[in-house]
């Protein structure tokens, strides 16, 4: 039997403010998933649904998540233009695109793990590094679009 995978992040953050901006500037809503057992979040195009009981840490990990998922898979603009992937590469462009704004807003992730876990692989990365860059961009310029006209930087990493 395999141990469970810890893919806890422990600690406080302000940026889940940053996230929660981010979705909304792009369309996207948030609210509360229940009775899901072994998820923490889930996008259904233009909703995203995160479990209450997540750290700062851990929510603000599973917004860049599923808010990759919005941009690249289950959103309106992604139902547009749909690509058939598998389940690997679906996960391992949501989480590359997590860490590259997670760490664009200092925050830990612990992607790479992740990522082994659901069966990515750098081959299946180095195929979507372009979508993931442009995902990546869209999530940051649209949670610090606020902070970024009253004169204050972009976050970045």
């Amino acid at each position: 039997r395999l141990p469970a995978l810890d893919l806890t992040l422990r600690g406080s953050t302000h940026h889940v403010a940053t996230l929660e901006r981010a979705a909304a500037h792009l369309g996207v809503t948030i609210s509360t998933l229940r009775g899901a057992p072994g998820l923490v979040g889930q996008s259904l195009g233009g909703e995203i649904r995160v479990r209450p009981d997540l750290s700062p840490r851990e929510r603000a990990a599973t917004l860049a998540h599923e808010l990759a998922h919005e941009l690249l898979h289950t959103g309106v603009r992604a139902r547009k233009r749909p690509v058939s992937r598998t389940h690997a590469e679906v996960e391992t462009e949501a989480e590359a695109t997590s860490y590259v704004v997670l760490r664009a807003l200092g925050l830990p992730s612990k992607a790479p793990t992740y990522i082994a876990w659901r069966g990515g692989s750098g081959e299946v990365l180095a195929r979507s590094l372009g979508r993931v860059q442009r995902a990546a961009r869209q999530i940051l310029q649209a949670g610090t679009r606020v902070r970024a006209v009253r004169g204050a930087p972009i976050a970045a990493g």
